[in-house]
């Protein structure tokens, strides 16, 4: 779905405070598909220590692209530079594991590099020094360290933030690496609610062409606060932060097509007079609007015409191309 017109005409809205700050920690790639309508409407803040990225150009003069890493503490630490990008890591791959899946060599290290704690920085001061400790959204995508992140951001999670996507792990890919059940019971603590959650599979080498689903290894956990906690982070703000703050969260409702979640905040802020009742009317309203046309339109048809191919393209290439499976979108996109 990605973001939708209304995303982009809540933004124009916002008159007090900075602009939609999106945080990107594990930014290989650069800015995931469902931003990239609102790529001019927003700032991003990214942290991508792997130099072999080479999305880092060609950027907004605005958004911030640091190569630190994001941990629980400024200290030294052991960076393993994997050999397939994207798979690097403070954490050393747990071949013992590994081992019962096809291609792991993919995460063989080639190079231990050894980060000073220069380099190295909690998030809640890496954005206290660039000046924006007012985030609104959150995406970590740190190959197994997703706790250590969180665990430096206190400041963020209690104050400002509206949602998260996090990668979370089922299984033990990396030596040490936390799994869902612990970044999920930190996320909760804070008053946040998994939305859904797009999972992916591995078959296991002794029979990788087997024409089902493998073991679940790992998956992206969308989050979104609760009305309590919501309204618990607008209580201290003024009128016109408040609207600007709830229409972030909108926004980040809306770009995962989480149209039903996102009439329900602005009733619940509404009930606890916490915003006028006939803005909020008018929200809901739109919000309503805004997901009529969309579930009249193409991309459903689109993406059901798109997984077929995929498989067809898979029965093609053959069982190399079987082992791994997974859901193709995250919410309703």
């Amino acid at each position: 779905m990605a973001a939708t017109a209304l995303s982009k005409r809540l933004l124009a809205r916002i008159e007090v405070g900075p602009r939609f700050g999106l945080v990107d920690i594990g930014a290989y790639g650069g800015l995931e598909p469902e931003w990239h309508r609102l790529r001019d409407d927003i700032r991003v803040i990214s942290f991508e220590p792997d130099e072999r990225d080479a999305c880092a150009s060609n950027v907004p003069e605005d958004w911030v692209r640091l190569q630190k890493i994001v941990a629980h503490q400024s200290a030294d630490l052991q960076f393993y530079v994997a050999r397939e990008a994207g798979k690097s890591s403070t954490l050393r791959p747990n071949f013992d594991a590994l081992n019962v899946f096809p291609e792991v060599q993919r995460f063989a290290t080639v190079q231990e590099a050894r980060i000073p704690g220069a380099q190295v920085t909690t998030l809640d001061a890496a954005l206290r020094e660039s000046g924006a400790a007012d985030p609104d959204f959150l995406k970590i995508d740190v190959q197994g360290a997703e706790l250590a992140v969180l665990s430096g951001a206190q400041a963020c999670l209690t104050e400002s933030l509206v949602a998260m996507k996090v990668e979370v792990g089922f299984f033990p890919i990396y030596s040490g690496q936390c799994l869902f059940p612990d970044v999920d019971e930190y996320v909760r603590s804070y008053g946040f609610q998994i939305m859904d959650l797009r999972r992916v599979y591995w078959k296991h080498k002794s029979y990788a062409d087997f024409v089902g689903r493998g073991q679940l290894v790992f998956g992206d956990a969308l989050y979104l606060r609760s009305p309590d906690s919501l309204a618990q982070l607008l209580q201290p703000r003024g009128r016109d932060e408040r609207r600007a703050k709830v229409m972030k969260c909108l926004v980040a409702c809306l770009v995962y097509g989480m149209h039903p979640y996102a009439t329900h905040l602005v009733e619940r802020l509404s009930e606890v007079r916490l915003l006028d009742s006939e803005f909020c009317r008018g929200l809901a309203r739109e919000i309503r609007s805004d997901g009529a046309r969309w579930s009249r339109s193409l991309p459903p048809i689109y993406r059901s015409l798109r997984a077929a191919a995929g498989h067809a393209k898979r029965l093609v290439f053959g069982p190399r191309s079987l082992w791994a499976e997974g859901d193709q979108h995250l919410g309703n996109m």
